[in-house]
């Protein structure tokens, strides 16, 4: 089983091709899902909530497919109504609707 994977260079010419394909597709998927997870899990965040998408998706110590269990995390935050927080909370979506809007007035000024 070893031998097949070192002898890359003689693979037909298709699974050297599927095997890139495959590869290339699933680490867009994950880089796609990271990034994805982490803007939902910031959105959600102002409510005082913590909501991921795969939560266990960086634990090393599970297996691969583990890191996809469960789908979904809901958890409300134990400083949910800290006033330092909620005052962080504020200021930061205060600053994103400023930011959107200044991108809705003139999107080429992106400066």
């Amino acid at each position: 089983m070893l031998l097949f994977f070192v002898m890359f260079k003689v693979w037909p010419e298709w699974l050297r091709l599927a095997v890139w394909y495959a590869s290339w597709y699933f680490l867009v998927f994950l880089l796609g899902t990271a990034v994805i997870r982490v803007i939902v899990w910031f959105i959600i965040f102002h409510i005082g909530l913590d909501f991921w998408i795969f939560p266990n998706y960086w634990a090393d110590e599970d297996s691969i497919l583990d890191s996809f269990k469960p789908i979904l995390s809901l958890e409300k935050r134990s400083d949910i109504f800290c006033w330092k927080m909620v005052t962080i909370r504020i200021i930061s979506a205060l600053a994103i609707a400023n930011g959107l809007q200044e991108f809705v007035r003139d999107p080429t000024k992106i400066d």
